[in-house]
């Protein structure tokens, strides 16, 4: 299990505008060893690249009937959530650092973020009730996804043990 760009966190399609976020994971590179006959610890050998400008999470939106990159936002902490597009122009992505954020799906620009409890490694949902929109995500951490993303990011607040479920109303004027 070696960690790479793209990985298990789902990009998200909207149909509007061609265009596909991904969250990138670990953009570095890595060396990495396992000795056969060997018990397997998931940490065992890594070692990320020292080069590059420190940040291993992006964001990327790319356009798929041009294929071209749309923007891209770069960030210390790696992407820790499957990517949410919602109809009313808004992506959602969630880091390993337990920032929850919204993008602005044209342009990249934040539009808001929170800091969370914990680490966040789950899909963003969206949901209405009685005409008002939603979005959820459970944080919780304590996957091997953090175990071996805690090397690359020292600094970062260890994984907290627990899961929490959290819950924001949009605004009314999250549409376009």
């Amino acid at each position: 299990f070696a960690l790479g760009v793209r990985n298990w966190p789902a990009a998200s399609y909207d149909p509007t505008n061609y265009t596909l976020y991904v969250p990138l994971l670990v953009n570095s590179c890595m060396n990495f060893t396992w000795s056969p006959g060997e018990d397997f610890d998931i940490g065992y050998g890594m070692k990320a690249s020292t080069e590059g400008d420190g940040n291993f999470g992006a964001v990327a939106a790319i356009n798929l009937s041009t294929r071209k990159l749309t923007w891209m936002k770069k960030f210390r902490a790696p992407a820790a959530s499957a990517a949410l597009s919602t109809a009313g122009g808004l992506v959602f992505v969630g880091d390993r650092d337990r920032q929850f954020r919204a993008f602005d799906s044209d342009s990249g620009e934040i539009l808001w973020q929170i800091k969370l409890d914990n680490s966040l490694s789950a899909f963003p949902i969206t949901y209405a009730n009685e005409g008002i929109q939603y979005v959820a995500i459970t944080s919780g951490g304590g996957n091997p996804f953090d175990i071996l993303t805690q090397t690359l990011t020292p600094e970062l607040d260890s994984t907290r043990v627990g899961t929490t479920l959290w819950v924001f109303k949009l605004p009314n004027t999250a549409t376009k």
